[in-house]
């Protein structure tokens, strides 16, 4: 689990003029997500008309491995059916330097730790439809 990360306002301009054109508008609110596993950022973004998202953004200076990751994420993420119980991927921006990945905004939170058992369960069922809808799967992940 990454300790620090990078904030949106630490991307470099054409990344943020990038994500800015998937989200076919200017982002005016920005706030940084704890946890996870990616040096880069992991930000939840309110544009000027309203919209929301989930913006993910590293290059290989974070991380060298990191950027492949994110493209492959973005492949899977394409080919999940919409039946899914997952965030949709908008679109993403990938000048083969730095990439982004632009998902539909989930409200929520993490799990408190200990488990709840009504958290438990919520996850464990969420999980069971996943299988359900992801078997076959639709995709073969990339292998190293």
């Amino acid at each position: 689990m990454t300790k620090t990360r990078l904030h949106w306002h630490e991307l470099p301009a054409h990344v943020r003029d990038g994500v800015e054109a998937v989200l076919g508008d200017r982002v005016v609110a920005a706030r940084s997500q704890s946890g996870g596993f990616s040096p880069g950022t992991a930000d939840r973004v309110r544009t000027a008309g309203g919209g929301r998202a989930f913006v993910k953004a590293v290059s290989p200076a974070q991380n060298d491995r990191s950027p492949d990751l994110h493209r492959a994420e973005a492949r899977i993420a394409t080919a999940l059916p919409p039946d899914t119980p997952a965030p949709r991927l908008r679109g993403s921006y990938d000048d083969g330097d730095w990439i982004a990945l632009v998902f539909t905004d989930v409200e929520g939170r993490h799990p408190v730790t200990p488990w709840r058992a009504d958290e438990l369960a919520a996850v464990l069922s969420t999980l069971e439809t996943m299988a359900g809808a992801l078997t076959p799967a639709p995709a073969a992940a990339p292998t190293p």
